[in-house]
């Protein structure tokens, strides 16, 4: 498979297939950054990863410029109890059973770093207050809430829009 160059202990990177090993949750995930098939891609990587990842530089070089954005239910990403609060009815409103949200919660207090060190170090931003949580995607009016959710995000950051939907593409 290559060379294994260990970032550290969450992130095993293979050089000659360009792969990405890494654990979320408890879960291996495999990205595949071979590049001569993808000029731009839209990728969520668990955060406690990615900065590893921007600064290993082998691997950092298959990602060129990059766009970070943190979702963020909560005025700010100070006060933990009600990021968590916030999370907990997001996800419940989603469907999500008891244990996977614990287990969202749990990985709450192992990404605020990684969050603060993205937006520090890698010009992350964050979308605080977020008013279109995962749940309310099924509603009647969908594609209103997608477009005003898009436009929201380009209001910010208009290089986004490149990992869009144009909004005459969105359906509801």
């Amino acid at each position: 498979m290559g060379r294994h160059l260990p970032a550290d202990e969450t992130v095993w990177w293979y050089t000659r297939p360009g792969t990405l090993c890494y654990k979320v949750r408890g879960e291996y995930h495999i990205l595949f950054l071979h590049r001569q098939y993808w000029d731009e891609v839209k990728v969520e990587i668990y955060p406690p990863v990615l900065p590893v990842i921007l600064k290993n530089k082998p691997s950092k070089k298959y990602f060129g410029r990059i766009n970070i954005i943190i979702i963020n239910p909560a005025d700010d990403l100070d006060n933990i109890d009600v990021l968590k609060d916030l999370t907990r009815e997001n996800c419940s409103k989603r469907g999500d059973s008891e244990e996977s949200i614990n287990e969202v919660l749990a990985s709450v207090d192992e990404e605020i770093g990684s969050w603060r060190q993205m937006i520090d170090e890698f010009g992350a931003i964050v979308y605080n207050n977020w008013k279109f949580p995962e749940y309310l995607y099924p509603a009647v009016n969908r594609t209103e809430l997608l477009k005003e959710a898009r436009n929201c995000l380009l209001d910010r950051n208009p290089q986004l829009e490149i990992f869009l939907k144009p909004e005459n593409k969105l359906d509801g």
